[in-house]
């Protein structure tokens, strides 16, 4: 906590007075590097790297709103993060996001059938589209540690390469 109050009598008045200083550091989302094989959509994974991603390639069945959704997917090939902004604003226009209390995530039949969903629910959807897509991706959700500062929010995360350990060294799943 940064405060705490302690009031050892009843009062018949509170006032509370905040100030906030927020740093409003301009942060590119486009600054990353992209391997060159993935310059473009659509592209394909070699041999190897392929095996290393299997568990951010696993597909779940998809109902026919799924289905449809994905067919409505422009394809054609162009730069990988004008694909990646025309998807996310594809699930962004089709799907209202509300605070979902609920614990847990919805299924993309689920977010798709309300038309609404939590930024979790919105990117599970992101993740198996991509996927469905071929194209390795997983979910981060909860309280994530971005630039130091605590976000709640769920995101997805594209893999273009293996996780990587702390020393640049690929992780390898057994």
């Amino acid at each position: 906590y940064l405060a705490r109050l302690v009031f050892p009598h009843k009062c018949t008045e509170f006032e509370v007075d905040v100030e906030v200083i927020a740093d409003m550091t301009v942060i590119n989302p486009f600054d990353f590097f992209v391997e060159d094989y993935a310059q473009d959509y659509p592209f394909a994974y070699d041999e190897q790297v392929q095996k290393e991603l299997l568990p951010y390639l696993e597909l779940l069945d998809g109902g026919p709103l799924f289905r449809k959704f994905l067919a409505t997917v422009n394809t054609k090939k162009r730069a990988i993060n004008d694909f990646l902004v025309e998807l996310n604003q594809q699930v962004q226009g089709d799907i209202e996001y509300l605070v979902r209390l609920e614990p847990g995530v919805q299924t993309p039949e689920e977010t798709l059938q309300e038309a609404r969903g939590s930024c979790r629910d919105s990117a599970w959807l992101l993740v198996q589209l991509l996927r469905h897509l071929g194209l390795a991706a997983h979910l981060i959700e909860g309280l994530a540690h971005l630039r130091h500062r605590r976000v709640d929010a769920a995101l997805a995360e594209l893999q273009p390469h293996p996780p990587q350990h702390e020393d640049g060294q690929r992780q390898h799943r057994q």
